[in-house]
């Protein structure tokens, strides 16, 4: 009978356990979609303007979000692409953009890809600069 009663104890902890484990879990992905949580830089490939708009596209996912942010200065213009997890998906791949305004003409300002610029050495690293060339046919 002792056994018996020692057995159920084991299997009784071990399944208070899994349910604490689980929820940690369900509460470390649900936070993370509230606020900046799961936002993350991602690089960008091409870009359109058109009047004092600047977008950008880029790779995720159906179930992703992106959005951008602009850095403008005299000499050059940075734009940074974000995507954000908006739940669980499957691994497929969607073409994402996301639009900027610019306060001042782009004029023969280089255009630089603001996640490439974080992961290089290089504060104008030229492998970051996104040409006109790159918006031919359009996005």
């Amino acid at each position: 009978m002792r056994r018996r009663t020692a057995d159920v104890w084991v299997g009784a902890i071990g399944i208070v356990v899994l349910i604490l484990v689980a929820g940690v879990l369900l509460i470390r992905a649900g936070s993370h979609r509230g606020g900046d949580h799961g936002r993350r830089a991602t690089t960008w490939s091409r870009y359109a303007v058109t009047g004092d708009r600047l977008r950008v596209e880029f790779e995720g996912s159906p179930c992703d979000t992106g959005t951008a942010s602009l850095r403008e200065q005299p000499d050059r213009v940075v734009v940074t692409a974000y995507l954000k997890a908006s739940g669980t998906c499957v691994a497929l791949a969607a073409g994402l953009d996301a639009e900027v305004r610019l306060h001042a003409p782009l004029g023969s300002r280089p255009v630089y890809d603001g996640a490439c610029l974080q992961r290089s050495d290089t504060p104008n690293d030229p492998a970051c600069v996104r040409s006109a060339h790159d918006q031919a046919g359009g996005i």
